[in-house]
This record gives structure tokens, sequence and C-alpha cells, in this order.
């Protein structure tokens, strides 16, 4: 069972690692993941008209009482609403309703790629030890696009639904598909059913703790705000590595059902894996030529690429008893060669 002060301390070994290209990672997806507004200039025309009215119906209030304000109400209010200009309000209005489709499109076409991006970006540099490439953000538009829209659409809807009809089922429901966006980072073809249902067997009896460790971060956001705002989005990386600690370690049960990173399908991690241990020197070459030990010859055998197996090859030689492992020979010990005996080989 996991800790709260074991991911966090997890996240903190590695996130140091490549905190800046983490920081960038993080402010991009909460730039397209947050929910924002800007005025117009229409608005503030509007605005600007609607405060002279009141200021004047202030003065009236004071240099002619109660009693004549309340019969001229009605001439007022119709100054009012003749002040506002016709043009600038319709101006306005197509204004918020473009405003409103642009963040309607960018909700469901582009932030839950861009969030989709920002886990496999801490999934894949957890795994190099290093900061993976700043690509990820928009790898999922090259990659099964159109189900990662569909399934995270429907996620978004089950939560709203529940938030809807009542607070407490959309908390719960967003808990039960909190780990959507970790699946489709590593299997983005993976049918939306599935992948809601992989994600509450993940969650079953996770839901509380995790909202425990989102708790827990309350005291670094409030330190971060102190520091004019700026300060929370430095608490982001370290946020957002926990989280991904988290889903690695509720993933592990269902490891043969994922992709997996670090597969044949994840390209950057084999290229950093060649070029640190010389991969494909060491397991994907064949040895063609014979060995010799002590003057017996041995043909080594094929072993499969970047794995260990347990298939092993017996030396034929007499004077020295052994068996490959990974094109490797290997000598009997002792204590090994007895066993074969006892055991007739």
């Amino acid at each position: 069972m996991w800790t709260r002060a074991e991911m966090k301390l997890r996240a903190k070994n590695t996130v140091r690692k490549y905190f800046w290209p983490a920081l960038a990672v993080s402010m991009l997806n909460s730039l397209f993941n947050s929910n924002g507004g800007s005025s117009s200039s229409g608005g503030a025309q509007v605005g600007a008209n609607v405060s002279e009215e009141l200021d004047l119906e202030l003065e009236s209030i004071i240099n002619g009482g109660l009693g004549s304000v309340i019969s001229e109400l009605p001439q007022m209010a119709s100054d009012t609403i003749h002040s506002i200009d016709a043009t600038m309000a319709t101006v306005f209005v197509i204004g918020a309703l473009i405003g409103l489709a642009i963040a309607l499109a960018l909700g469901i076409f582009v932030a839950p790629i861009i969030e989709i991006g920002k886990n496999r970006f801490y999934m894949m540099s957890r795994q190099m030890g290093r900061a993976a490439s700043m690509n990820c953000l928009v790898w999922g538009f090259r990659r099964e696009y159109l189900n990662i829209i569909w399934t995270m659409l429907v996620r978004n809807i089950l939560v709203a639904l529940g938030t809807f009809f009542f607070v407490i089922p959309g908390i719960y429901l967003a808990y039960c598909y909190h780990m959507v966006p970790y699946i489709l980072a590593e299997n983005p073809d993976m049918r939306t059913s599935d992948v809601l249902r992989m994600s509450k067997d993940m969650m079953q009896g996770n839901k509380l703790a995790t909202w425990v460790l989102k708790l827990s971060f309350i005291g670094w956001w409030i330190l971060g705000a102190l520091a004019c705002g700026i300060g929370t989005y430095l608490v982001f990386p370290y946020y957002d590595a926990t989280f991904a600690e988290l889903y690695a370690a509720l993933r592990n049960p269902y490891s043969k059902y994922l992709n997996g990173f670090g597969s044949d399908e994840y390209e950057e991690y084999r290229e950093y894996q060649n070029q640190s241990v010389n991969w494909q020197q060491t397991y994907q070459q064949p040895v063609e030529e014979e060995q010799v030990i002590d003057a017996e010859p041995i043909v080594s055998v094929e072993s499969p690429v970047a794995e260990k197996t347990e298939d092993t090859k017996h030396s034929e030689s007499t004077s020295v008893k052994g068996y490959y492992l990974n094109g490797v020979f290997h000598p009997y010990t002792e204590e090994e060669l007895k066993e074969l005996e006892k055991n007739g080989y």
C-alpha cells in the first residue's frame, strides 16, 4: 500500500533532475486547462455609462430628496437604457458568444490533449531520469486523437452530470475516473469503456487517500500565493510529479494490459537505452563466431532482445560445464555441479 510520504519523496527525488522543463510543461497545461475570461472594450463602455447614471441618481437623492427621485425613476431608467449605444451592445454580445465558443472548443478539442501530454511527459521523465521531449504535450494529436477526445469528453460529462444532480456524486465520479488521462497517455487506442473501468479499478480503495494527498499540498499553495501568486507555479512540477508517482504505483497490477512506458512503441526511451548502455551491441547482435573454452568449441546461442530469459543451453564441453545466458557463458559452480549430478545430468 502506497503512502503520501513515499509518493512525495519519490516526486522530489525525480523532478529535481528536470525541474525547469517540468515547470514549463505544467505552466502550459495550466494555461490551457484553466478557466478565465477577459473584458471587451464594449463591456467597459457599457459599464462606464451605467456608472455615470448611478452617479446622477446619487446626486438627485442628495439634492432633491427621496420623493422627487421616486417620481423621476421611470424617466431616469429610460434615459439609462437609451444612453447605452445599441451598436456597442451588439458588439459586446457577439464578442461574448465568440469567446464562449472558442473557450468551449479549446476545452473539448485541445485542453484534454495537453493534459494527457503533460502526464506522458512526467511518466517518461521519471522512467528515464531526465526531461522527456516537450513534444509530449502535442503527442495526442498524432495518436488516436478522436478516441482520446471522445473518452475524455465522456468522462467529463459523467462527472458534470453527477455534480449537477448532487455535488457528492460528482466528486465521487471525479475520483473514480482520476486516472483516465494517465491511462490514455500510454494507451490512446484503448476503448472508452475499458479506460473508465480500469480507472475505477485502480482507484478502488484509493479515493480517500488520493483526496488526502491533494489536500496535503494546501500549505504549498498558500505559501506560493504569498509570493504574489507567482510561487504557486513553482509548486506545479512537485504536484504533477507526485501524481505521476501515484499512477506508477497503482498501474502495477494492470501492467500486462497496458502498453507500458519503455515498450517498443516508446521510441525515445529506446533511443536513450541505446545511448546509455549500448543496447543494440549488447543484446541485438547475434554471436556468429565460436567461443573456445579449454580448447572445446562451443557455439553461442542467439538470445532474445533486451530481456533476460530462463531458457539456457548447457555446454557440451567435457572439461568445463556451464550454460549460456543472453549470449554469455557462465560456468557451473561446484554446488551446481553436485546438484546436476544428483538429478542425473
